[in-house]
């Protein structure tokens, strides 16, 4: 019996026999309910087979019955699932994805993972464990050994990456790989869903490269064109004592979310949409209020148009004009 081991292990086998084909320890976490569905749970798992191969799981159970269901990882729409007449469902990501796997695009370490329905409404939320990383690591994309061509990933100190013949990667993360790995091709552009510029909850679809992808903080999804939206979630709902209200102005009305008493207050016209985007209010013209041109003070000192009614212009500090109209400026 030692002589067979000790053959396995000048033929460099006996790890391939012992070592499962996940070998690292999985990272789990539960989601839990935000209260919009008590009954309402699931789980999540991501596996690891090297730094840029993984596997993520997302299991959800009592859940609306036959219902589709937006899975969102740090505001990002990365799929979707839809419920069994049990209300259960699962999804599955892969880095090498095959049969119903959804291409894992992202790196799940640290996110903020919600699971939300039709209307908007998170029904399941968690923050996923960032796991552990060596100290000093970086991205680092590696020649294969083999020699066929391929970029290897893998978090190495700056060190370890030089001494490997690898470069060091301005990514974050190995998932996915930001090397031009061969599940997707670097000279080939993929779905990319970038953050947006001014506001941190915007993402922006793109054709992009994978590793430019990777290297702007993205996230690359299963789609083949930025038309229709891929990366753009149903967006929640106001809070309670917010409405979607159309605000008359010199173009007709402008949209503004506001409380349902600012909304009459500015002479608005509460809208049944839950967002301003798309705008909802392009077309449409409040009822008149008996408005008039209130030339009321500004921020810098001057005077500004408004249309208020009389009694408004007053409160604001504003002084009632005759005309109808800020169009020409009557207080200029």
């Amino acid at each position: 019996m030692k002589l067979f081991t000790h053959a396995l292990v000048a033929l460099g086998i006996v790890g391939c026999l012992v070592a499962p084909a996940w070998a690292r320890k999985p990272i789990k976490q539960l989601l839990t309910s935000t209260g919009q569905d008590p009954n309402a749970k699931g789980r999540t798992r991501l596996a690891l087979r090297a730094d840029d191969d993984g596997r993520f799981e997302i299991v959800v159970q009592k859940l609306d019955r036959n219902a589709t269901f937006q899975v969102l990882v740090n505001g990002v729409l990365v799929g979707e699932i839809t419920t069994t007449g049990g209300g259960n469902g699962k999804l599955r990501f892969r880095s090498k994805p095959h049969g119903h796997d959804v291409l894992l695009g992202f790196d799940p370490r640290g996110a903020h993972v919600e699971v939300r329905n039709a209307d908007g409404q998170d029904v399941l939320d968690a923050d996923f464990p960032s796991g552990d990383s060596a100290e000093g690591a970086i991205v680092c994309c590696i020649p294969d050994r083999h020699d066929d061509g391929e970029v290897e990933c893998e978090d190495r100190t700056p060190a370890e990456c030089t001494a490997k013949g690898g470069t060091v990667s301005t990514a974050t993360s190995c998932l996915p790989n930001p090397c031009g790995g061969t599940s997707t091709p670097d000279d080939n552009d993929v779905v990319c869903c970038l953050p947006g510029g001014g506001d941190e909850a915007e993402v922006e679809c793109e054709d992009r490269s994978q590793s430019d992808c990777v290297a702007q903080g993205g996230t690359v999804v299963s789609a083949t064109s930025c038309t229709p939206d891929p990366c753009a979630a149903t967006p929640p709902p106001p809070p309670a004592d917010e409405v979607v209200c159309c605000v008359p102005d010199d173009r007709g009305a402008e949209c503004e979310v506001l409380t349902s008493a600012r909304c009459a207050d500015r002479g608005g016209v509460t809208s049944t949409a839950t967002a301003c985007a798309p705008d909802t209010c392009t077309g449409t013209t409040p009822p008149a209020q008996n408005e008039v041109a209130c030339c009321e003070p500004d921020h810098d000192g001057g005077t500004e148009c408004e249309l208020r009614t009389p009694d408004r212009c007053t409160a604001r500090g504003g002084t009632p004009s005759s005309a109808t109209s800020c169009t020409p400026n009557p207080c200029a």
